[in-house]
């Protein structure tokens, strides 16, 4: 039997703040090709991370703080021009978490790509 990621994802129209390039942002190397913010307090007991592809940021995943919750999760946004993406799964899958990014993006491409001729 395969192990299935329980991986729960919302796709919006929206632009999400974190994708805001003028607020400046402290970061600092973490793990797994992600930086963790720099923050001088965590943000609602969420510990910060992000992705940046050519200078720009296009992941924002922020978890609770394992001290603060028994089963810590994680929320992903993916900027996907043009709507932008969020998935949450267990804090326990963030190593993996650049395979869910394009697992998601895969299935979200599917849905989005037009029919010749329309």
């Amino acid at each position: 039997m395969s192990k299935r990621l329980d991986i729960e994802w919302l796709v919006s129209l929206r632009s999400y703040d974190e994708f805001n390039t003028n607020r400046p942002v402290s970061s600092k190397p973490f793990a797994y090709g992600l930086r963790k913010l720099d923050l001088p307090v965590k943000h609602g007991g969420h510990i910060q991370y992000i992705h940046r592809k050519n200078g720009r940021m296009t992941d924002y995943i922020f978890c609770s703080d394992p001290d603060d919750v028994p089963v810590p999760q994680c929320r992903h946004v993916i900027e996907m021009a043009p709507i932008d993406v969020q998935i949450s799964y267990a804090a326990t899958y963030l190593p993996q978490w650049a395979a869910i990014r394009r697992t998601v993006a895969a299935m979200i491409e599917c849905f989005h790509t037009q029919p010749a001729g329309d």
